[in-house]
């Protein structure tokens, strides 16, 4: 079978729901993901939620950055992760990850190499990135956000030392990229998100 959508690290197929126990799926699209590498379906169900850590991770540290900004009176992102899905091959121990996919058009934020636009989608995003490697300590950052309409995708949490959060982990590379792109932009660019005062409180910890 030939993948519907690619990236640099996923494929994916895309299916509508027929039939589903809650009404709420039915006719909705599903794209199951693959690492752009694999061949196989997952044998576990521990190799297929291994694909949520970013995630998971990315929503969590979008909820403190929205706590972070409501203190200084700037407004939150009202952005969330895709809902995923694993599921069971019936009478098989083969597994499947998804996620549940809405019309409309895919944007990539940042990641790699990338040229910043001055939009509020944008800012938003990559003062994120900046907000999470301050959180970290300069540890780890959050990058390759896609987004369609206020559903996030695909983001991928890189640390110092590559392939230690995730398979997908960039490491020190993908942490140096994109503070050089971001840095040597106009202040302006995340200015609306990012600040001396929001950095302050950021390096306070959770909220």
């Amino acid at each position: 079978m030939q993948p519907n959508s690619e990236s640099i690290y996923f494929k994916g197929y895309l299916s509508v729901v027929k039939e589903a126990t809650q009404n709420e799926y039915i006719e909705n699209f599903f794209l199951i993901k693959d690492l752009f590498y694999q061949n196989q379906p997952f044998k576990t169900i521990d190799e297929a939620i291994e694909m949520s850590k970013n995630n998971f991770f990315c929503q969590l540290l979008m909820e403190q950055f929205n706590k972070v900004l409501n203190s200084q009176k700037i407004k939150e992102g009202d952005y969330q992760i895709a809902k995923q899905f694993v599921l069971k091959v019936k009478d098989k121990e083969v597994y499947y990850y998804c996620e549940m996919v809405n019309e409309g058009e895919f944007r990539k934020i940042n990641g790699g190499i990338f040229q910043p636009k001055i939009n509020e989608i944008d800012s938003y995003f990559n003062a994120f990135s900046k907000y999470v490697y301050s959180f970290s300590n300069e540890n780890y950052i959050i990058t390759h956000p896609q987004i369609c309409g206020k559903n996030v995708y695909d983001m991928i949490v890189s640390t110092k030392n590559k392939g230690s959060f995730s398979i997908l982990d960039q490491g020190e590379n993908e942490i140096r990229k994109f503070l050089e792109i971001i840095d040597n932009q106009p202040s302006q660019m995340i200015k609306t998100y990012w600040n001396d005062n929001v950095e302050a409180i950021t390096m306070e910890g959770f909220k």
